[in-house]
């Protein structure tokens, strides 16, 4: 077998980095020193990549990605959207940033944080509670700081890790927190049961002392039955509206923060428990003070701007419909415009819909983008009004909200349950967009 590749162990290869985001720039930068660097990246027809201008910027070869090339390298580090399984990888030696930062020695232990939804939200609240029980924290991962960009000397590392980052690990982290496991990018990892089977690839080897899993999530308890684990949500850390108990003792009322969502205080539950099983005791007494701290994250059910009695809530984010259920029902009392839409990953939209139809203050449901033809069968087959919009442009769709809702006030809240289409940039560029859509609607 071969032996898991770390940052020492490359030092004097030929290394390809395939992909030049944000991994791949970090991976050039971790690299360069020790290594003889080239770039590859997948370049579309009619693309306006400039190759020379890339390379330029990471002062390296850039190219697309060669046979030639491929096989110039002794060691090929993949970016997280590049899939391990692809025909031009087969037989040769590939890993990736995050599998070359857990195999490179460290002197303080790692929690991951994985799960189809909350896993920022979990990851930012258990550095926070860390912190508060007096630990330097180092944080980074799939919440845009690369791994190997955590420098300094930390007690603890958090780091959140995508089903993209999870696929090939040689090695898991000393302890888990898996937030939940539904479906989500099916075109990438082939099918349900491969994606949850990479998402659990990061507890799947020795280092594992522990992990903490939703009891919550029947789909989390059947698939970690194997492993060493403590639960949340059903037992230990629970929560009922914004109080958060510790086997049955209220601990914090999150009320009045912006964890106070059902769904975010069972990521405050995850939090906690990861916590306390790198700490070896309790965290309970931190959690409302880190909660009365926190601030939503950028595009995470972030609220922007109230027009005439109207809020609007950037959740761009939500690329499947778990994220966006939760989302929705956080505002169980209030008339929403939702607008959903995006490109499409072969995940199911009935149980959304079903979850909208039982809503009792008015829902409108606003369809864009590539698959609204896909989400407008389904929603014809429901009992939820539902508008069309014939274009690809969130600030159409938002228009279209707001003036579904104007008369009734309300929320309109952009938590589209599709990831956005490649040629749109990426969800930052459409949460931007619908912002400032929000935000021109003030006083008109």
């Amino acid at each position: 077998m071969t032996e898991p590749l770390d940052l020492q162990s490359v030092a004097g290869s030929n290394v390809v980095v395939w992909g030049a985001g944000l991994d791949g720039r970090a991976a050039v930068e971790a690299l360069r020193a020790t290594c003889a660097v080239r770039v590859v990246i997948d370049v579309d027809p009619g693309s306006p990549v400039d190759l020379d201008q890339l390379a330029l910027e990471l002062d390296c070869d850039v190219s697309v990605p060669t046979s030639e090339v491929l096989d110039w390298a002794d060691v090929i580090v993949r970016s997280p959207v590049i899939n391990p399984r692809r025909d031009e990888l087969f037989g040769r030696r590939v890993t990736s940033l995050t599998d070359l930062w857990l195999n490179t020695q460290r002197t303080a232990p790692v929690v991951a944080v994985t799960g189809t939804k909350g896993k920022s939200t979990t990851t930012v609240v258990t550095t926070r509670l860390l912190e508060a029980a007096g630990l330097r924290v180092g944080m980074g991962g799939n919440i845009e700081v690369p791994v190997t960009r955590l420098l300094g000397e930390y007690d603890a590392y958090v780091i959140e890790v995508s089903s993209y980052m999870a696929a090939d690990l040689t090695r898991s982290p000393e302890f888990g927190i898996l937030t939940n496991l539904r479906e989500d990018h099916l075109p990438w990892h082939g099918s349900v049961e491969q994606y949850r089977r990479d998402k659990l690839n990061l507890f799947a080897h020795g280092q594992l002392r522990r992990m903490a899993v939703n009891g919550l999530d029947s789909n989390s308890m059947w698939l970690t039955m194997s492993r060493p684990r403590t639960l949340f949500g059903s037992t230990g850390y629970t929560t009922v509206g914004s109080l958060v108990s510790r086997d049955g003792e209220i601990v914090a009322d999150l009320a009045g923060t912006d964890l106070a969502h059902e769904h975010l205080a069972v990521d405050v539950c995850a939090a906690a428990t990861g916590a306390e099983l790198l700490l070896g005791r309790s965290v309970a007494g931190y959690i409302s003070s880190v909660a009365t701290r926190y601030r939503s994250l950028p595009s995470r059910m972030e609220r922007v701007v109230d027009v005439d009695g109207v809020l609007f809530v950037d959740d761009a984010l939500a690329s499947n419909p778990t994220g966006t259920m939760a989302s929705v029902q956080s505002y169980a009392d209030r008339p929403v415009a939702l607008i959903l839409g995006g490109a499409d990953r072969n995940v199911g939209f009935d149980e959304l819909f079903v979850a909208l139809a039982k809503r009792t203050p008015p829902t409108t449901v606003v369809l864009f983008s590539d698959n609204r033809a896909e989400l407008s069968a389904v929603a014809s087959t429901s009992r939820v009004r539902f508008v069309v919009v014939d274009s690809d442009d969130v600030g159409v769709a938002a228009r279209s909200a707001f003036n579904a809702i104007s008369l009734t006030g309300g929320v309109v809240l952009f938590s589209p349950a599709s990831a956005t289409p490649r040629r749109q940039g990426n969800y930052i560029d459409r949460s931007r967009a619908f912002q400032a859509t929000a935000r021109a609607l003030v006083g008109m």
